[in-house]
């Protein structure tokens, strides 16, 4: 509670500052800095403000690591941002694209990776949280990559970085939540069909990005349709209903079935 005060405090004071520092860039001369303090101040402000739902989860046993990672992913963008503000001043660095975009891609690799510890702690969530938080990882390092390293210096093209990254994150996640309840004692073993789908489907997509090759798209986009659904249905029957209400259950798996047939189609 103490830990939470102070960061309510330090927003507060943050905020305070970037309204002095936006005032005296409209009196002063020298607008420049002015305005960059204001953008720092309100930068604070909002990672301070962040911290407050994030230390709510250190405080929980079991959501104490993805508390922890979302912390030290905020400090991180943090770093980032003063950088993206006063880099190109203090050193003259003057590579703000691609700031900005390590900036979106740690957020978006964050969420599902804090997703993915706090799963780990789930009855039946320890090798779906293990399998998708490591899948992760790879897809923001393999990003990275893509976005810093010197193209002279790296002979594939770029592009096949990107679609790896891509590749990896959202067919990964699917094979990840599709063995969500392994270990947890139920007998749902069909789960192990949207992993092994969602794992052909990558591999045939990691092959056709760096090996090329033409054909194959209808069988690929139906073999991640059956990842998809298969995927569905896992995390479907994990809702706690009556049984009055199974039949929502049977309802949307039927559903995602027809509208990945028609898509299939």
């Amino acid at each position: 509670m103490e830990l939470r005060r102070t960061f309510l405090k330090a927003m507060l004071w943050f905020l305070a500052l970037s309204a002095v520092a936006g005032v005296a860039a409209i009196l002063f001369a020298d607008r420049f800095h002015m305005w960059r303090m204001t953008a720092m101040g309100f930068t604070a402000a909002a990672g301070a403000g962040l911290m407050i739902p994030t230390s709510l989860l250190v405080d929980r046993a079991k959501a104490r690591a993805a508390g922890l990672l979302g912390m030290g992913a905020i400090i991180v963008e943090f770093a980032l941002a003063m950088a993206l503000i006063w880099a190109d001043v203090v050193v003259g660095f003057r590579f703000e694209e691609e700031l900005a975009v390590t900036m979106l891609l740690l957020g978006a690799a964050a969420v599902p990776g804090m997703a993915f510890l706090r799963i780990m702690n789930w009855k039946g969530g320890r090798l779906a949280g293990q399998v998708g938080l490591t899948l992760c990882g790879a897809a923001f390092v393999v990003s990275l990559l893509a976005l810093w390293w010197p193209t002279p210096a790296l002979p594939p093209p770029k592009w096949r970085l990107w679609d790896t990254a891509g590749s990896v994150a959202w067919l990964g996640g699917l094979g990840a939540l599709s063995l969500m309840g392994v270990g947890g004692g139920d007998r749902r073993h069909w789960r192990w069909l949207g992993a092994m789908a969602a794992g052909i489907a990558l591999g045939m997509a990691l092959i056709h990005t760096w090996v090329g090759g033409t054909g194959g798209e209808p069988l690929w986009v139906g073999i991640v349709g059956l990842a998809a659904i298969v995927t569905l249905a896992n995390l479907v029957w994990f809702l706690r209903l009556t049984d009055g209400q199974a039949w929502v259950r049977y309802g949307t798996v039927a559903a995602a079935a027809i509208a990945a047939t028609v898509v299939d189609g």
